[in-house]
């Protein structure tokens, strides 16, 4: 289990996150969050591992009793390759890749977007 003290907060990767993958995140988490998800930003304690023990640290990860758990992975400049080591990577968990140039400038549009991609 994750700490508490990394519970439904925003955190940076690094400083080559850009500010809409920033934005993105920080919207992803807040909607999660008000859906009733307990969220997790770039969780470096419980990383997420595979069948072969390989891990990576997920941007949003989120759950709540009785549901499975969420892996929502934000792409700035995907490659076909990249994308289908994500799905491969998280072949079992419910994997929503939210790929920036693909979502609204437009603060309004983009909250309708994720809403939509999540399901909320």
């Amino acid at each position: 289990m994750s700490k508490w003290t990394n519970l439904n907060k925003v955190r940076i990767h690094n400083s080559k996150e850009t500010q809409k993958h920033f934005i993105l995140k920080a919207m992803v988490t807040k909607l999660l969050f008000n859906a009733g998800y307990a969220v997790y930003t770039e969780d470096n304690e419980n990383f997420n591992y595979n069948t072969t023990r390989e891990y990576r640290v997920s941007d949003v990860k989120a759950h709540k009793l009785k549901e499975p758990v969420m892996i929502i992975e934000i792409e700035t400049n995907p490659t076909k390759q990249h994308i289908k080591d994500l799905v491969e990577f998280y072949e079992d968990k419910n994997l929503y890749i939210i790929k920036t140039k693909e979502i609204s400038d437009n603060i309004i549009e983009m909250e309708k977007q994720i809403k939509y991609i999540l399901g909320l």
